[in-house]
């Protein structure tokens, strides 16, 4: 299962990286995380870590796998069968906005029983992001 969710945002690129990364601050723009502790103190980077917790969602860990400044991290979080990757990217437009692309990916031998059980969920949460996200840039 794969899910991306792009938004057009009015903010600069430097603002809506800076909130994106700030995963702590996560559940204060985004209902779908009810929390965020960072196991990993100081700035998002490569091996950085953080129990998450959605709603409806047992707690997971995920861990920054990728990470490139100003444009884009992955980050993974295993859990029983699945892994589920999120792929996060930004792209200045040239004219002050910016183009953030949200997704998730789930690979593994239950994967596809996830897709079934969660996939609508997984759909919302994705677009959830996205959405405030673009909220919290656009009113900073």
């Amino acid at each position: 299962m794969r899910i991306e969710v792009t938004r057009r945002i009015d903010a600069g690129l430097d603002t809506v990286w800076a909130i994106l990364t700030d995963v702590a601050t996560r559940p204060s723009w985004t209902a779908s995380m009810s929390s965020v502790r960072l196991r990993t103190p100081g700035p998002l980077r490569v091996g950085s870590e953080a129990v998450v917790k959605q709603p409806g969602l047992a707690p997971l860990v995920w861990r920054v796998t990728e990470l490139t400044d100003r444009q884009s991290f992955t980050r993974q979080a295993r859990a029983r069968g699945v892994t589920s990757i999120g792929r996060h990217r930004l792209t200045a437009d040239g004219d002050g906005a910016v183009t953030a692309v949200v997704g998730v990916e789930q690979r593994g031998p239950l994967a596809p029983l996830a897709g079934l059980l969660f996939g609508a969920r997984i759909r919302r949460f994705v677009a959830m992001e996205a959405d405030g996200l673009q909220r919290a840039a656009e009113s900073g």
